[in-house]
């Protein structure tokens, strides 16, 4: 027994903390968002512990083979469940959670007397945690809390574990006391800087500012090293008072320490915490100058970077200037990780404001194009040349610029000018088009070093233009002459100068009208704006056709803003001089909406409400309108949207089987419309065609694996709200054992989220065995008539592809690869 201690275990373990040590030296604290509690590896390290955890599961499986004494199904050897706890440790450090959840379970049960039957419970309690089965984890947690017998040295571990799971649950309060008890408990320093910084971030989301900084203060005072110790000074101010405290002092320290070169790296979160005061004390200026400095000394903090750019974004946002808001967002949206826990919300904003920036864009573009029309050609041709000698000027300046840096200058990082929303410049000249213009540049081609033919792989030189010379027929030129804008064509081409080309302009501009107009009212809730921009495009196209809708939603806007007199005006025009349209008598209530459903206008807002209903994620709401709207508008140019609508909705609901044969049918009715172009491009994405017998997306086919040779086992996906799900295990069960009892089959049930449930029938040698199982409880009636009639999924799957849908929760995924790739077993 000493032997299976000391030569194979004691290697064993050596090889673990090894990996461990690994795995915590390469990792990089994000002090802006919540510390873990302890290091787990990422998907990307495991590969450089690979080989090490490998070495100790190995020993441990060695220890147990040649060490293992069962006398009267009694384990003699008490090194036994040592070997088995080193060989789930080594997995769950190679993220194998389930094959780790096994080992674990296997020593609670065979070794229940045993030393290691707490720490056992602790590590299947942390692997529950990191695959999210908190129901799972809670049991353990549950046996180990409040349990006198558990180990005083492990008491420390279970209860920053147990925080650990309340962090992942958002349960922050509950978190931090566990913290506190896990302190108290007797930790190292180094563990009680960490919990008491984790502390004060929990009481910041919480949202006990005064809380925070007194903790961050406690972890000034421990003399932490030095990231700790400066990353606790910006958490203390970041939670500064403006009520409660001087800001004069805090000034004064922020500033001597930007002038400290161990700071050299930080000014960037030093002058991003100055203008956090500047804000709190309602020092606007100030802090448009501090985030100004804090964009323009950063080096290599990216996060830090995207903060700025957002914190900036939403300064400008709040004083509705919009289009300097659509740039810092959109740099905020490049510079920003997507695991940031506001990465999602730029995101969002971001395309809604450039959604609103392209209208806006359009208008002053054809405004600048329209007016070049009108010069006389020289007067023209010699504003082109000096707009080209401008953009070569530019050119040059970034390429300095970039020089210096070292890398190349992205989106915002040369600076923004504060300013109004229109400078009233021509297109070309705008500071504030210009950068807009980088944000375009970016959206579609991302960051790239401004230098010759950025866009081909393949780079040739672009021939020097001269007037009359050639142009556009030169074997080394590589743009066309109209797509590159240091060449007059470039511009020539966009003006309007005959009668179709400027009734062309005139529409792009209506209809940038209407767009900015919308994105106003519906996506940013700034009816001034919208009834601003409404008013321009009525003064500007008088009694025009769009007239009385405008006039509408005019009438709407400037009662929702209080603008009592507009509102009598616009109310009052749209009666008089269009009362017979269906506007004025939806106004006054006598249009009958049921008899007047053929009507488009009626049948568009019907819509447009569905769809808010949709992005608001009230999807019972949006997909019961639509049940409504297919019957009342099917005679409108609506109804295939609201088909399309439907079927999203019926996505929503966790069916891919009924929605992709909706997405199919719509993709098949209205082959080569728009909807039907979506609908088959949806389907595409998810890797489902049409045709049970097509190909799969390429980011699926690289997720799964298959290997019909492997074991399988059946999977029943259920939702966790409104289903019997007793009844429903009870009655596999009874099937099992009536049709396949001698094949030794095996049942369990896992939570997926928090809003799915699993049944598992595991036990099949491989697919086709599997696949004939799947058959028959498809066909089973005692089994059907429990299971709902929709949002429920079942398929067969590999035990390694099974490892992989859970983890990345691709349930949709997984059943599109299991429909074609299983069709031909069935």
């Amino acid at each position: 027994m000493l032997s299976s201690k000391y030569n194979p275990l004691f290697n064993g373990n050596e090889a673990l903390m090894k990996g461990v040590n690994t795995i915590e030296g390469s990792h990089e604290e994000d002090y802006l968002n919540i510390l873990p509690i302890y290091i787990w590896p990422t998907e990307s390290q495991v590969g450089s512990v690979e080989a090490d955890m490998e070495r100790a599961e190995e020993k441990g499986v060695k220890t147990i083979k040649e060490h293992s004494m069962v006398f009267g199904r009694e384990q003699v050897n008490k090194y036994i469940d040592d070997a088995y706890l080193l060989i789930g440790k080594s997995r769950v450090y190679r993220r194998m959670w389930f094959p780790a959840l096994e080992a674990f379970n296997y020593i609670i049960v065979e070794f229940p007397d045993e030393g290691l039957l707490y720490e056992a419970r602790l590590w299947a309690a942390r692997t529950y945690v990191q695959t999210g089965n908190f129901a799972g984890a809670q049991e353990q947690f549950d046996k180990l809390y409040l349990n006198k017998k558990v180990p005083k040295k492990l008491k420390k571990d279970v209860l920053a574990s147990y925080a650990e799971m309340k962090i992942a649950q958002k349960e922050f309060q509950k978190a931090s006391e566990l913290l506190e008890e896990a302190i108290a408990a007797g930790v190292p320093k180094s563990r009680k800087v960490r919990f008491r910084y984790i502390q004060a971030q929990l009481q910041e989301q919480i949202g006990n500012n005064y809380e925070a900084s007194e903790l961050y203060a406690k972890v000034v005072k421990m003399k932490p090293p030095y990231e700790f110790y400066f990353a606790a000074q910006m958490a203390q101010v970041r939670n500064f008072d403006p009520y409660l405290q001087d800001s004069k002092p805090v000034y004064a320290t922020l500033k001597k320490m930007t002038k400290n070169d161990k700071n050299f790296d930080n000014r960037d979160q030093i002058y991003y915490a100055m203008a956090d005061i500047a804000i709190k004390e309602d020092l606007i200026p100030e802090a448009f100058d501090y985030l100004a400095n804090s964009i323009a000394t950063s080096t290599t903090n990216k996060t830090q970077l995207g903060l700025s750019h957002l914190r900036k974004g939403e300064l400008h946002f709040d004083f509705r200037e919009y289009i300097m808001a659509a740039g810092h967002y959109d740099s905020a949206y490049q510079s920003l990780p997507q695991e940031h826990h506001r990465y999602e919300e730029v995101k969002k904003k971001k395309e809604s404001l450039a959604e609103l920036v392209e209208y806006l864009n359009t208008i002053e573009v054809e405004d600048s194009l329209q007016a070049m029309a009108k010069m006389p050609e020289k007067e023209r041709d010699k504003l082109i040349q000096k707009r080209i000698r401008q953009l070569e000027k530019e050119k040059a300046a970034k390429e300095r610029a970039e020089s210096v840096r070292g890398g190349p200058v992205g989106p915002g990082q040369g600076g923004f000018a504060v300013g109004g929303q229109r400078s009233g410049k021509w297109y070309f000249y705008d500071d504030s088009q210009r950068n807009n213009g980088i944000t375009e540049f970016s959206n579609r081609w991302g960051t790239r070093k401004l230098e010759d033919n950025w866009r081909r792989k393949v780079k040739t030189t672009v021939s020097e233009f001269v007037p009359g010379e050639g142009e556009g027929d030169g074997e080394g030129a590589e743009l066309d002459s109209t797509q590159n804008p240091m060449h007059p064509a470039y511009y020539l081409s966009r003006i309007p100068f005959d009668a179709d080309s400027l009734e062309a302009s005139h529409n792009r501009i209506i209809k940038a009208h209407e767009g900015a107009g919308g994105v106003y009212r519906d996506v940013l809730n700034d009816y001034i704006e919208a009834v601003d921009i409404y008013e321009k495009l009525m003064k500007r196209y008088p009694g025009a056709s769009f007239e009385p809708r405008t006039l509408y939603t005019l009438c709407l806007m400037t009662q929702e803003t209080k603008q009592a007199e507009k509102k009598d005006n616009y109310c009052g025009k749209l009666q008089s001089e269009y009362g017979h349209t269906p506007f004025a008598r939806l106004l006054d209530g006598s249009l009958d909406v049921d008899s007047d459903a053929g009507h488009d206008s009626i049948a568009e807002a019907f819509y447009r409400e569905a769809y808010a209903a949709f992005d608001a994620n009230q999807f019972k709401k949006s997909k019961k309108m639509c049940v409504e709207g297919i019957e009342r508008f099917s005679e409108t140019d609506l109804l295939p949207q609201l088909e399309l609508l439907h079927a999203l909705c019926i996505g929503s609901e966790g069916s891919i089987t009924t929605f992709t044969q909706e997405l199919a049918t719509l993709a098949e009715k209205y082959e080569g419309y728009s909807v039907g172009i979506e609908a088959q491009s949806i389907l595409d994405y998810l890797g489902g065609p049409s045709d049970i017998g097509g190909s799969l997306s390429p980011e699926i086919e690289e997720l799964f694996t298959f290997n019909p040779n492997e074991a399988h086992q059946y999977v029943l996906i259920l939702p966790k709200e409104n289903v019997d799900f007793n009844r429903i295990r009870n009655s596999i069960s009874d099937f099992n054992m009536s049709k396949y009892a001698k094949d030794r089959l095996k049942s369990r049930n896992i939570m997926m989220g928090d809003d799915k449930q699993l049944i598992i029938i595991s036990g099949f040698k491989n697919a086709n065995t599997a696949m004939a199982y799947f058959e028959d409880i498809k066909q089973e009636g005692s089994v059907n008539i429990y299971l709902p009639k929709t949002g429920y999924e079942h398929f067969v799957i590999s035990l390694s592809n099974f490892k992989k849908m859970y983890a990345e929760n691709a349930i949709y995924e997984y059943s599109m690869y299991f429909q074609v790739k299983f069709s031909a077993l069935n």
